[in-house]
């Protein structure tokens, strides 16, 4: 039985290391591309990416918040729909570079936020 030498030890561990950080590298960039394949179509129909993260973004809003204090806090949002009738239904949604916040406002007050991280 024959015991492998230390420094072949250390070869083979810094040769397993420098796989993984070459594996995590790799899938760090294709995942860079996938976020801006999925977002760039996003720009080309009259929409923006916007600047920031969707985190940080999302760190600021809670639900309950009115409609003023929203659009003061994230501006103005990537794409918006609004319906009237009994009650006063909106959907705000703003696109960063990493994700997507939904904002769904009944009656000019925050109701339900929505995070989608790509």
């Amino acid at each position: 039985m024959t015991v492998a030498s230390p420094r072949r030890s250390s070869l083979v561990r810094t040769g397993f290391f420098a796989m993984v950080l070459a594996g995590v590298l790799v899938l760090s960039y294709r995942w860079l591309g996938h976020v801006q394949a999925t977002n760039g179509p996003v720009a080309e129909r009259g929409g923006t990416v916007l600047a920031g993260t969707t985190y940080a973004q999302r760190e600021k809003i809670a639900p309950g918040i009115s409609l003023e204090k929203l659009s003061a806090l994230l501006g103005k949002p990537t794409y918006h729909w609004e319906t009237k009738g009994q009650t006063d239904f909106r959907r705000w949604v703003y696109v960063y570079r990493d994700g997507k916040l939904t904002v769904a406002i009944r009656d000019g007050y925050v109701s339900e936020i929505r995070t989608d991280f790509n």
